[in-house]
């Protein structure tokens, strides 16, 4: 079924909200407090979270306990920001399988939201104004890295979509960890260049144990390079922009067919 052919219907369909699980009690406890302001702004009541890994429920236990609880449809939305393995491999997978153990319940999947126009929207939201101060100010957006070659080119298009955003700006992409420009490459590059202003913008949806790497990398990067003005800017986190980001996305979300022959390209696409 294409999407948006379907609207979901808060009487007896659940709304389930993917997230990755961590071992990092405030990354929960932010992904919780997401669900709740999702919930208010949709008005849909049925939500509840489920994770690929670390945390319970997972995807597999949330969809489960929806079917046992009466749901005549189910929508997932993954809360990832751009596609990689998990995406395109480990949900599709899951929610195969889940199809097939529920054929009488149809399953929906959302793509990942790295190509919604608001999601651009808030992260100048969350940078804020920049001065191009003649040439010598960069901003920094740091991504979560991967291994994966469609990963880093969704990171880099998300980067040439904002740059027009911020004129007269040098605007770089770097990552936390695995892929390359890291993060101190890229602020090695700014000194190269002579800039003299930096402001970091941590592209993450919340927080966690990636994320506070990148703090305590930027303090020693602060340490070694005296001469820079920093600022970091907040991380997208349970922003009511990104409620409506989730909310239109699920409208747009596809069913998932049954059986082990799937594709994953089927259910999402890189792009």
């Amino acid at each position: 079924m294409i999407g948006g052919e379907t609207r979901p219907d808060p009487r007896e369909e659940t709304i389930i909200l993917l997230g990755h699980g961590s071992r990092d009690v405030a990354a929960i406890e932010e992904f919780e407090r997401f669900i709740n302001l999702f919930k208010a702004h949709s008005g849909f009541p049925r939500v509840k979270a489920g994770y690929l890994e670390l945390t319970a429920p997972s995807i597999s236990e949330a969809i489960d306990a929806a079917v046992a609880e009466g749901a005549k449809r189910i929508w997932t939305y993954p809360l990832f920001l751009f596609p990689g393995r998990h995406m395109l491999n480990d949900l599709p997978r899951l929610l195969t399988e889940a199809r097939g153990r529920h054929r009488e319940v149809p399953i929906h999947f959302g793509e990942a939201m790295h190509r919604h126009p608001k999601l651009l929207e808030l992260a100048r939201l969350r940078i804020g104004p920049l001065a191009s101060e003649g040439g010598r100010s960069a901003l920094l957006l740091v991504a979560n890295g991967g291994s994966e070659p469609g990963r880093i080119e969704a990171v880099e298009r998300f980067a040439a979509k904002l740059r027009p955003a911020f004129p007269g700006v040098q605007l770089l992409s770097c990552f936390a960890e695995i892929a390359w420009p890291s993060l101190s490459d890229a602020f090695d590059q700014c000194a190269a260049m002579g800039k003299r202003s930096i402001v970091v913008f941590p592209c993450f949806l919340f927080t966690g144990r990636i994320l506070q790497g990148v703090y305590l990398k930027m303090e020693k990067l602060k340490e070694r390079h005296p001469g820079l003005s920093v600022r970091v800017a907040e991380y997208f986190g349970a922003h009511p922009l990104l409620a409506e980001i989730v909310w239109e996305g699920i409208h747009q979300a596809r069913e998932v067919a049954g059986g082990p022959g799937l594709k994953a390209k089927k259910l999402t696409e890189e792009g």
